[in-house]
């Protein structure tokens, strides 16, 4: 048929599909004196036959032992024909010592059964280590520092206040940085581990209070120039966004320098309990109005 090779046709007048592998084939023929064995390489097998490659001559007609031990296979056969660098066999009978698959490359049988002993061996070991005591460590989860239980809870947390306190108040942040956890749109900002500061939104508010108040601010009811932060805590409360030099109580303003009031700006909606005192008056005429 036009465009068909011989090659193409003596696979088609084949009985029997070959497989091109690599395996070793060790051939042998003759008795007593005349005894011979040579080894070679496989091209390809089927089940009816195989072709080695070999420097070894044997003429057609010679009968031939072969083994090939990477397919734990024995066979009986005669040789067809021989050429330069070539023998090819037929088998009169062959035998495996193993259920032989023609379906699949010698080679990836190899690494097939490769891959299954190294996973019934570490099967096996896992058995072990998880069935004698002792020999695997109890696994501890890792957590940081303030995410640890605290010996107690505290209710809020102020300026000052650890990351572990924050922890166990307000719970794991949504996102965080060493400086800032967000709790929503709501933020905390540290500075190492210590609270310097927030920014809250109504829809997630922060549990924050007073903090420990100073011995000189008592029950303070108002602030005015030069009063301290606790101060301002004690008499105002927590405010709504603060950082180190100032603190807003919704659209007032608190401004501190050194830590004490230097200043405030009084916005609608919300008072300021500022004293309107000689100081305040002195260096802000407009403040508390």
């Amino acid at each position: 048929m036009f465009g068909r090779t011989k090659k193409d046709e003596v696979e088609r007048l084949r009985r029997h599909r070959r497989l091109q592998t690599d395996s070793i084939a060790i051939v042998s023929w003759g008795e007593g004196e005349s005894a011979r064995k040579v080894s070679g390489r496989c091209s390809d097998i089927s089940e009816s036959g195989v072709r080695i490659e070999t420097s070894e001559l044997v003429p057609p007609g010679t009968r031939v032992a072969l083994q090939f031990p990477d397919l734990s296979a024995e066979a009986l056969g005669v040789v067809r024909n021989s050429g330069a660098g070539f023998l090819g066999v037929e088998f009169s009978q062959i035998h495996y010592f193993r259920q032989r698959s023609w379906n699949k490359p010698a080679g990836l049988r190899r690494k097939t059964d490769f891959y299954v002993a190294v996973a019934i061996v570490l099967v096996l070991v896992a058995a072990v280590l998880y069935t004698v005591p002792g020999l695997v460590p109890e696994w501890v989860p890792f957590s940081p520092p303030w995410a640890r239980r605290a010996s107690r809870t505290p209710a809020s947390f102020s300026l000052g206040s650890s990351k572990s306190d924050v922890y166990a108040v307000q719970g794991p942040p949504m996102r965080m940085t060493d400086t800032v956890w967000h709790y929503g749109p709501s933020r905390v900002y540290f500075r190492g581990d210590a609270v310097t500061g927030w920014s809250v939104s109504s829809g997630t508010p922060l549990r924050l209070g007073q903090g420990e108040p100073d011995a000189s601010s008592g029950q303070q009811n108002s602030f005015a120039v030069g009063s301290t932060q606790s101060e301002v805590l004690a008499a105002q409360g927590p405010p709504t966004e603060l950082t180190d030099e100032v603190w807003r109580y919704g659209a007032s303003e608190v401004y501190f320098k050194g830590g004490r009031v230097v200043k405030w700006k009084a916005g609608p909606g919300l008072a300021l309990n500022a004293e309107p005192g000689q100081a305040a008056k002195k260096r802000l005429p407009l403040s508390g109005k």
